[in-house]
């Protein structure tokens, strides 16, 4: 738990109540791909608990969402669903016996763990053939504008963490997994206030001083208002699902 993972502790509040859900059609694949009944699924990167919920639709599953971050998994435990549980770990050391899931799952979190050590650890508590599954969105050109009006603000390159999906592919491919990549559209309209609070969940948003908060929140609303659209941000976007076969 030494490393730098995003502070979205900090951004609990924010996060839970403005990142949308994902898109049906996301589980439907998922579910499609799995041959057992009762699936035993690790939902890796949880945070708090948005696609937990999700994936733990069919009773027929059990789900254990787990985080790095205690203050996300506070906020997931709001939510009481009798086939979830929740577990604070790292992903490089996961407190799972061997060959215990049918399924992992990482929602827009893998990038934050991508390393052999944390591939080892999913490898391990995958069942022989079990999948892992990546799902990470191709960021809209709105969210650019956001790391470049930041940069700007801040006088700073901020570090590149977020992956795109053939870095991933071509990662997994290394390690271990035999990969197949979907696509699905997601297409979320927003107000301006909330499409202002959906940025500051983002890691980024850990890189404005406290000082410049309100000024910078001003700075996007003013830039963003222009995008409005019969009064909305359609935040229109491709998501990559990469499904990893565990050789």
């Amino acid at each position: 738990m030494k490393k730098y993972t995003g502070n979205f502790g900090k951004l609990a509040e924010q996060y839970d109540s403005l990142r949308p859900a994902y898109p049906k059609h996301i589980t439907s694949l998922i579910y499609g791909a799995i041959t057992s009944k009762k699936p035993l699924i690790l939902d890796l990167g949880c945070g708090t608990g948005i696609s937990t919920r999700q994936l733990a639709h069919k009773k027929s599953s059990v789900v254990i969402g787990c985080d790095i971050d205690g203050k996300m998994l506070k906020a997931a435990l709001r939510y009481k669903k009798s086939n979830i549980s929740y577990k604070r770990a790292a992903a490089e050391k996961l407190p799972f016996p061997d060959d215990k899931f049918d399924v992992v799952t990482s929602f827009i979190a893998f990038h934050w763990f991508m390393n052999k050590e944390a591939v080892h650890e999913i490898r391990r508590v995958l069942k022989p053939h079990g999948l892992f599954f990546v799902v990470q969105p191709r960021f809209a050109s709105f969210q650019k504008d956001f790391r470049i009006m930041l940069e700007r603000e801040i006088k700073q390159k901020i570090p590149r963490k977020y992956k795109i999906g053939n870095e991933i592919i071509i990662f997994l491919n290394k390690n271990g997994f035999q990969t197949k990549r979907y696509v699905v559209k997601s297409d979320v309209k927003y107000t301006l206030d909330e499409y202002v609070n959906l940025l500051k969940s983002y890691s980024l948003w850990n890189y404005v001083p406290k000082p410049c908060h309100k000024e910078m929140e001003n700075k996007l609303r003013m830039h963003f208002r222009s995008k409005l659209l019969n009064g909305y941000i359609r935040n229109v976007k491709d998501i990559e699902i990469i499904t990893a076969a565990n050789l």
